[in-house]
């Protein structure tokens, strides 16, 4: 047994574990590359972001790609860990002076193949990459389109067959095609919202706004308006302390103006500029102000 067959398989091992972590990265940066950006990448030319369109488009296509690649990627290094373990590590672990060691040592050989493999494969392979793509998922979804619409294009028949497959078990569990559009629910935009604000996207009067327009949807007309008898309002002819007075007492920002009757509206008196006029000393006269 020669350290260089062990080094050369390990290394391979590690290359295809990288592969894995490679459709890993480029499942979920797809998925999770907001459209808006990848359809501005679209106009703007980038052809790689047009193929992310098309795999956002047709998910079962793009996803059945990602699973042959991980299976194939994943048996081969099931295969050469077996092969490691067997005809490298085996050896080692017989020249351990101790019977019960050795006569073990098919079962330990393999315990520590897994063992080792399975952690690189769930940090280098799995957890790294998908961390990343959650970050850099534009990026990362531009960047793997292309090799992946190749390897789907390669392994075309194979993948229709899945999909297919995939549609006829789902239709057996009753489940329909929903035409792959994707709907964002009310309760989705709010959270949004909350963490745009949160994260510094959103100015606090931004978000309020935002907030408000679902709210301002679910009101009724009574709960938005005012009855005429009840409105809050000035005649135009009324005396400055009277007309003081009464904006004192019902504290509001501004008021209606109207002549004779509260039909007649002629204008809107801010108490803004009620103020500004008596700072700078001049006589309330309603008739001027509005």
């Amino acid at each position: 047994m020669s350290p260089e067959g062990l080094i050369f398989e390990a290394l391979f091992v590690f290359i295809l574990i990288i592969i894995n972590g490679f459709f890993s990265s480029a499942e979920i940066a797809i998925i999770s590359a907001k459209r808006s950006i990848i359809d501005k990448l679209s106009k703007d030319g980038n052809l790689s972001a047009a193929v992310v369109q098309q795999m956002k488009e047709d998910p079962d296509k793009f996803l059945a790609t990602v699973q042959v690649g991980v299976t194939v990627v994943s048996t081969l290094a099931s295969v050469l860990g077996g092969i490691i373990a067997s005809e490298r590590i085996k050896p080692l672990v017989e020249t351990i002076p101790f019977l019960p060691v050795q006569e073990a040592s098919e079962l330990i050989a393999i315990v520590v193949v897994v063992a080792i493999i399975s952690y690189v494969s769930l940090v280098i392979g799995e957890l790294v990459p998908k961390s990343l793509a959650i970050r850099y998922a534009e990026r990362i979804a531009v960047f793997a389109a292309r090799p992946l619409n190749l390897i789907s294009r390669v392994t075309g028949s194979f993948v229709k067959l899945l999909t297919t497959s995939t549609g006829a078990v789902l239709k057996v569990l009753g489940i329909k095609d929903t035409g792959q559009k994707v709907f964002v629910s009310e309760e989705e935009i709010k959270y949004f919202i909350r963490e745009g604000r949160a994260s510094g996207v959103f100015e606090e009067t931004e978000a309020q706004l935002l907030h408000g327009v679902f709210e301002f949807a679910d009101k009724t007309v009574k709960e938005v308006m005012v009855p005429k008898h009840k409105i809050s309002a000035i005649e135009i002819d009324t005396p400055s302390e009277e007309a003081l007075k009464f904006i004192s007492d019902t504290g509001f920002s501004r008021y209606p103006v109207y002549r004779d009757s509260i039909d007649r509206i002629v204008g809107v008196l801010y108490n803004k500029d009620v103020f500004n006029a008596l700072e700078k000393g001049r006589k309330l006269d309603v008739k001027s102000i509005i």
